[in-house]
């Protein structure tokens, strides 16, 4: 077991955790959308100041990998690498989907033994959600991919299993998913402490990333939106 830093910027809402042992001792939530610039330092000081009190030292920083937010993705990798690199520490990159799927699994008993899936989903907009499909074992069945509901529905989906569905785009599909198979979650915003059983495993692996060369997996290109006002003068 180890002393393990999480950092998840890929939702709207900025969280850090720390784990001792697989278990998190410590976790901050911040209370306000899209501010990941302004509270993942201060959140990171307090975990390292808790694993100062225990006694510890970080062993790795896992940072939540995307597809997400794209500026949220940006400040979380670009975080951890910096205290990776500061503290001698290895990376682990984790695909937000995957955490959520791990998450999703908690939820339910007895699912090991049985051939439902996990399908995380992640809200991307509009009718439009980030999702994946996991066998209760966390591997992945089906890559992640972007899916606009209301025009492919739930073709991308077995007909033939019990799909357990949750995340921040799950509330989309609640009625285009009504058939008896889907069964939906009460997980539905991403925290740093869903992070702790993945990380945990990958840092009992070995699982690390590359320092110099990891980058976010954004899964869409970045197309900026483009200010309609002019800064031309009007001519008179």
């Amino acid at each position: 077991m180890a002393c393990l830093l999480h950092i998840e910027t890929s939702a709207e809402t900025c969280s850090v955790a720390l784990s001792h042992d697989g278990q998190c001792v410590f976790e901050r939530v911040s209370p306000q959308q899209m501010n990941h610039a302004a509270s993942v330092s201060g959140y990171i000081q307090e975990a390292l100041a808790e694993a100062k009190a225990l006694g510890e030292k970080v062993q790795a920083v896992a940072v939540s990998a995307g597809p997400g937010s794209y500026t949220g993705l940006r400040i979380g990798f670009s975080t951890a690498k910096g205290l990776c690199y500061g503290m001698g520490v290895p990376l682990i990159a984790i695909p937000t989907l995957e955490i959520l799927a791990a998450a999703l699994r908690k939820t339910a008993e007895g699912l090991a033994n049985t051939d439902a899936l996990l399908c995380p989903m992640t809200d991307a907009r509009r009718m439009e959600v980030y999702t994946a499909l996991f066998n209760p074992q966390l591997e992945e069945v089906q890559a992640t991919q972007a899916v606009c509901l209301d025009r492919e529905g739930t073709t991308f989906l077995p007909a033939d299993k019990t799909i357990l569905i949750g995340g921040s785009g799950a509330e989309k599909c609640r009625e285009i998913f009504s058939d008896s198979r889907f069964v939906f979650a009460e997980v539905k915003t991403l925290c740093a402490s869903m992070m702790v059983e993945v990380a945990e495993a990958r840092f009992a692996k070995s699982r690390f990333d590359d320092l110099a060369y990891s980058e976010p997996f954004y899964l869409k290109v970045y197309q900026p939106s483009l200010s309609k006002k002019s800064v031309l003068p009007a001519h008179t």
